[in-house]
């Protein structure tokens, strides 16, 4: 696939080499007043393109109010203090729930969760903070939580039942402000809403890192950290596959 003419509202902010297929969902519709995010899963060059507030320009051009690039080869974070598409400076597609892996029962990740307010701190991997005010009851960008053990997770529908047993063993990381404890899928038919609001998700708690304090300043412990993090895994594909954050999951 050839590279994608992509202009940005802060060019200097945003990488410049992207492959966008002409067919990609934009979250919310291109009309809608959300973050108007594209992902895409380049599997050729083991990367994934990430783009908000994005404007179809017709053929192969795209607008869009900012981008990152990620290499899903490396370890790599953002610079301390930096964004991506996502407030807490992170990637969308890892933390992306995909159709394929709730019908198999199986999502082996932690899962990309947004809050309507957060603290002005954020903790690893988190890498840049959007927060409402400096409270520390607030959660911070990067915040992981987990499902208590104890729930019982036997009970749900499929679909709710993989999401509700990824909490209890990855957990969630909290990597953009916006609906409250919404979780972050794959826009697809197949989804059942219904299923997924009766997801066990009530009883959180905050998985303990005492060695990772928050962080407001750069930190240079954060990048010795990072190249401990796993690889991430994703399931086989298409050369290019375009997935596209639903919204109100």
């Amino acid at each position: 696939m050839p590279e994608s003419k992509v202009t940005f509202d802060m060019p200097r902010k945003a990488p410049s080499r992207y492959r966008i297929p002409q067919d990609a969902k934009i979250e919310n519709r291109p009309a809608s007043e959300g973050d108007r995010h594209v992902v895409v899963w380049d599997r050729g060059l083991c990367r994934s393109y990430e783009l908000w507030d994005v404007e179809p320009r017709g053929g192969n051009a795209w607008h869009a109010g900012g981008g990152a690039v990620f290499d899903l080869r490396s370890h790599q974070l953002r610079p301390d203090g930096g964004t991506s598409v996502d407030a807490a400076g992170l990637a969308i597609l890892p933390g992306l729930v995909r159709h394929e892996e709730a019908a198999s029962g199986r999502v082996d990740h932690a899962i990309r969760i947004t809050v309507p307010r957060s603290d002005q701190s954020y903790v690893w991997p988190a890498r840049h903070q959007a927060g409402a005010a400096a409270d520390p009851a607030l959660p911070p960008m990067g915040l992981r939580l987990r499902l208590w053990s104890y729930v019982d997770t036997s009970t749900p529908a499929p679909q709710a039942k993989a999401v509700a047993e990824a909490l209890k063993k990855y957990g969630a990381i909290v990597a953009d402000n916006g609906s409250a404890w919404f979780i972050s899928v794959e826009e697809n038919s197949g989804w059942d809403n219904d299923q997924l609001a009766r997801a066990p998700t009530s009883r959180r708690s905050t998985l303990p890192d005492c060695s990772i304090p928050r962080t407001r300043e750069p930190s240079r412990r954060r990048e010795r950290t990072a190249s401990a993090s796993p690889r991430p895994r994703l399931p086989s594909a298409p050369p290019v596959r375009a997935l596209s954050p639903a919204a109100g999951s």
